[in-house]
């Protein structure tokens, strides 16, 4: 059975388990009050820990993406990606330029990939330019192009 209190709070209370339920409006106004409830949202935190960016499967994006920190694609990009790591999951696909320090390879690219080290699995589909210093195929990926590998 529920019950409403004077602050309009609904509370349900069973014998084995306490509940109280919030209107929507009461949990609005918490949160801005407590900025605890959505994490540490100040500059010196953000810059602090840089978390890894994620583009689900279903979402396209096109245009140029610039990150400081890992992003890992499952969705479609197209247009330029500059980020220090790259994963591209069996599901993503990124058509146009990849600049970063490490690529890990499962989907399908095609466009100029200028990195340090590339890792491509075997579900890896890659068409165009590859530059790097370091590259690892696993049986079964596909690389059609132009791959320079330089030492420093």
């Amino acid at each position: 059975m529920f019950k409403k209190n004077k602050d309009k709070t609904a509370v349900k209370t069973d014998t084995a388990k306490n509940f109280d339920l919030h209107t929507t409006s009461e949990r609005s106004a918490e949160k801005r009050s407590n900025p605890d409830s959505f994490g540490d949202l100040s500059p010196e935190a953000s810059s602090a820990t840089i978390r890894e960016s994620i583009i689900s499967q279903g979402v396209t994006i096109k245009g140029s993406i610039a990150s400081p920190g890992p992003i890992h694609f499952m969705g479609v990009v197209e247009g330029d990606v500059d980020a220090p790591d790259v994963s591209l999951g069996a599901a993503g696909k990124i058509y146009g330029h990849l600049k970063c320090q490490e690529l890990s390879l499962q989907g399908h690219m095609e466009g100029e990939v200028v990195c340090e080290q590339v890792t491509a699995s075997h579900s890896a589909h890659f068409e165009g330019s590859l530059r790097c210093r370091s590259l690892q195929l696993e049986a079964g990926a596909v690389i059609n192009g132009d791959i320079l590998i330089k030492k420093k």
